[in-house]
């Protein structure tokens, strides 16, 4: 099947300044440094993405299963996320007598600044810190895996209504934080 739908993909780029996570302006850790962070002059991020639907209902071609995969990759001198990564599957209409509904289940993996996580463990390492319980811990970031399931269902036309149950590993990107199960609720009124 061809792609019939479009792959979007750019870059950001800005020079607005934006401030170092980690280094100092004289070369060192910028949380010691007498002359603070590091300043930037510009900063980039990138994205990329892909939405396709790969079957189609004879009589309806909006029902059927679309997949999609998307990621994003930035400077992570600046900015937290340093990379992120999903894919989903979506089918519409997959009851007959509910071609409106959708059901979807989606992926998405995150993988936070090594300069950020790089700054928090320096600062541990400044005050002393090696307990997460700790109140002056600083929370290393690493990476964390978020899982999605939804069902969105119509029963008016201006009406959409989507419970969800969400799997979160590692909220935050934090390797102790313990895993959580969200229970989600989102409301669509079409004027």
């Amino acid at each position: 099947m061809a792609c019939r739908e479009p792959i979007t993909w750019g870059v950001v780029w800005t020079n607005a300044p934006q401030t170092d996570l980690y280094s100092g302006k004289s070369g060192g850790a910028g949380a010691t440094d007498p002359q603070g962070y590091a300043e930037h002059d510009s900063t980039w991020f990138m994205y990329a993405g892909l939405n396709q639907q790969i079957t189609r209902h004879a009589d309806d071609p909006l029902r059927g299963m679309s997949v999609s995969l998307s990621g994003s990759l930035s400077d992570q001198r600046s900015n937290y996320i340093h990379s992120a990564v999903a894919a989903s599957m979506r089918y519409r209409g997959l009851f007959d007598a509910r071609p409106e509904d959708w059901i979807g289940f989606g992926l998405t993996w995150i993988d936070m600044s090594s300069h950020y996580a790089r700054n928090q463990r320096y600062m541990n390492q400044l005050s002393g810190v090696t307990a997460y319980n700790d109140p002056a811990y600083q929370p290393v970031a690493g990476h964390s895996l978020n899982g999605e399931l939804y069902y969105r269902f119509r029963p008016v036309s201006w009406l959409e209504l989507q419970p969800g149950l969400q799997y979160w590993h590692r909220p935050g990107g934090v390797a102790q934080t313990q895993d959580a199960w969200v229970v989600e609720w989102k409301t669509v009124v079409t004027f």
